[in-house]
């Protein structure tokens, strides 16, 4: 179920895109753009969240996960605008 199921078109450049996640939390971010993508290579094995972590700063992730879940998602966002903003279907039961 999408809480908006009407994902509004990005016509921010790749420059807005990068600054717009450039401070997001990886789990949420990456999540989110899978969801509105369909991409789910964004969910990556070594950007995943260590709960046992939670409480660390930035949730345990290092400089460089962080670095690297927000460059995947800017270029998995800039791709989704680049072809016209189809946002994946709804999840389906299983």
């Amino acid at each position: 179920m999408r809480l908006n199921p009407t994902a509004n078109p990005i016509h921010a450049s790749d420059d807005e895109i990068r600054a717009a996640v450039s401070e997001a939390m990886p789990p949420p971010l990456l999540c989110s753009v899978a969801h509105l993508t369909g991409d789910v290579s964004v969910l990556r094995d070594d950007l995943r969240h260590d709960p046992m972590k939670l409480l660390e700063p930035n949730s345990g992730f290092s400089d460089e996960q962080l670095a690297e879940s927000r460059s995947v998602a800017s270029d998995a966002l800039i791709a989704y605008r680049d072809a016209g903003c189809i946002a994946a279907p709804a999840p389906r039961a299983a």
